[in-house]
């Protein structure tokens, strides 16, 4: 999914919506942290929990990272 794909879906949601994403254990957490960060494949096999990207500190995919700072608890 690209920036624009998501701004046009997000376009036909209640723009009063309140937005989230799914919590460590159960429930959800809001959305309080949008940043831009590099990513890149596993260059190896992962297992399934594992997601298929990692944040590269060097070259890689340009992304957005949408995330709730209630994530930095479990970190």
């Amino acid at each position: 999914m690209t920036v624009a794909d998501l701004v046009a879906k997000l376009n036909t949601m209640p723009h009063d919506a309140m937005v989230v994403v799914r919590g460590y254990e159960d429930g959800v957490n809001e959305v309080d942290r949008i940043t831009n960060c590099k990513i890149s494949s596993f260059s190896i096999g992962r297992d399934w929990f594992y997601g298929s990207f990692e944040i590269s500190q060097g070259d890689g995919q340009e992304a957005v990272f949408i995330s709730s700072t209630r994530d930095d608890i479990r970190d």
